[in-house]
């Protein structure tokens, strides 16, 4: 039974592999349309390269934290409940939607638990 389980995940596997993923569809998409209208006009955010620069405001950001900051603040893993001043944020956040919608109690931030996406 084993070896068969085994068989059909490798067959769905294979079959999921031979065709396109929709970012590389996108991506196809993108370069054909950029020959029809110039690829200066096309936003191509599929594969995570920008097409446009980054605005000076940006750079110049990043510059001051790396002048300022040390490279554990800047590169290092945030903590594992995540950063306290963002959880204020979010549950100040959640809070006034609520009053707005709800009648809810007030969201604590310690009880609110960061997690990362992929």
């Amino acid at each position: 039974m084993k070896e068969e389980t085994n068989k059909m995940i490798n067959e769905q596997y294979k079959k999921m592999l031979e065709g396109k993923s929709v970012i590389r569809q996108l991506s196809e998409f993108a370069t054909a349309r950029g020959k029809e209208i110039g690829y200066e006009n096309v936003f191509d955010y599929s594969l995570g390269n920008p097409s446009v620069p980054v605005p000076d405001a940006f750079n110049e950001e990043m510059i001051h934290l790396i002048q300022t900051k040390s490279s554990m603040e800047i590169h290092g893993y945030s903590p594992s409940l995540g950063i306290t001043s963002v959880r204020e944020k979010i549950a100040d956040l959640i809070w006034n939607i609520r009053q707005r919608t709800f009648f809810r109690p007030q969201v604590q931030p310690e009880r609110l638990h960061m997690r990362s996406a992929v």
